[in-house]
């Protein structure tokens, strides 16, 4: 795998998208091995769901959904947080909010402290910078940590870091939650 992993930052297009067919074929057989590599491949796949090509971006969405498949969500949540609150393309956060969006009431359920401690800090930073294409992301999914937590409970966390924040997290809320 850490060569195909490799070969997610191929500057050939073709060589890219191949490479990313084979990860998504690849993935549900060697499952437990997907885990060891996340630390590589996850960066990798993201920089491919931010990528201005279209087959290259719709290819590695495919993947992305292979990987969310085959790794425990609570794994997948930690990596995806990580990389949602240090990448600068817009275009692989969006995607890494939907998709952590999705898992984010199976953690939850069996682990609210994990969330708490990686998603709440990602979601708080995307809540400060949310504009454009980054606000309705955001806004998903600060209504889905209101709706698992309650809507006190994160805006008191989101007090805890500073006023500023727990007001734009506040101005972010649907209406009816804050």
């Amino acid at each position: 795998l850490n060569g195909l992993v490799a070969r997610l930052a191929d500057g050939n297009a073709k060589v890219n998208v191949q490479a990313l067919q084979v990860l998504s074929e690849v993935l549900g057989t060697v499952e437990a091995r997907a885990q060891l590599v996340m630390p590589s491949l996850l960066p990798a796949l993201a920089s491919n769901l931010g990528s201005t090509n279209q087959q290259i971006r719709s290819t590695a969405t495919t993947a992305m959904d292979a990987l969310v498949a085959v790794v425990p969500p609570g794994q997948l949540l930690q990596s995806s947080s990580h990389i949602v609150m240090h990448s600068s393309s817009v275009r692989s956060k969006v995607i890494l909010v939907e998709k952590l969006g999705g898992l984010l009431p199976q953690v939850y359920r069996y682990q609210p402290q994990l969330v708490v401690k990686q998603v709440l800090p990602t979601a708080f930073a995307l809540a400060q910078e949310a504009r454009g294409e980054l606000k309705p992301p955001a806004v998903q999914l600060l209504a889905i940590l209101a709706q698992l937590m309650g809507a006190p409970a994160l805006l008191g966390h989101a007090a805890s870091v500073s006023s500023v924040v727990e007001s734009k997290v506040r101005d972010l809320l649907p209406s009816g939650w804050a």
